[in-house]
């Protein structure tokens, strides 16, 4: 006589149910840079969960792999740019709006300016920079210090780098 398969003790395995259908949106909510603990709360699943799925589905895993690789990218060249310096250009424009009778109103274009503006590097974007691009440690701290100078010439040494 055959023996019966015995049921598995715990909880049902919910990936084909919770997390399969939704691997396009998961996809979305790590390229927007969303952490894992909020992926697995908008899933409704378990933290252990998540690292198991990840485990066990390629396809999970390289979802998140692939798409939190741009949130990366796109976080890391923020950061640059913050660093380093930016211009923006401001556009103000005005408007007269005149009312005919039985008609809706009308909108004329008065005036338009551009305004270019400057932002200069950010302290704090170089520090992380340095940190984790550059292996830079709180115990060289001493090494860039805005009273002997040095800092103020870490920033005009990057003012003057040009982007490739």
């Amino acid at each position: 006589m055959r023996k019966a398969k015995k049921k598995r003790a715990g909880r049902p395995n919910h990936y084909d149910t919770l997390v399969e259908p939704r691997l396009e949106e998961i996809g979305w909510w790590a390229r927007e840079g969303l952490c894992d603990e909020e992926i697995w709360t908008r899933l409704g699943i378990s933290k252990r969960s998540l690292y198991k799925y990840k485990a066990q589905y390629s396809q999970f895993k390289h979802a998140l792999k692939t798409n939190k690789a741009v949130a990366n990218y796109r976080m890391v060249d923020s950061l640059y740019k913050l660093g380093m310096g930016f211009t923006v250009t401001d556009v103000t424009q005005e408007y007269e709006y005149t009312e005919v009778e039985n008609a809706p109103r009308k909108k004329k274009l008065v005036s338009s300016k551009r305004t270019r503006k400057h932002i200069l590097p950010s302290v704090a974007a170089i520090v992380v920079y340095l940190k984790n691009c550059a292996g830079w440690h709180n115990s060289d701290r001493g090494t860039i210090d805005n009273d002997t100078g040095k800092l103020d010439d870490l920033i005009s040494a990057i003012k003057n780098t040009k982007r490739d």
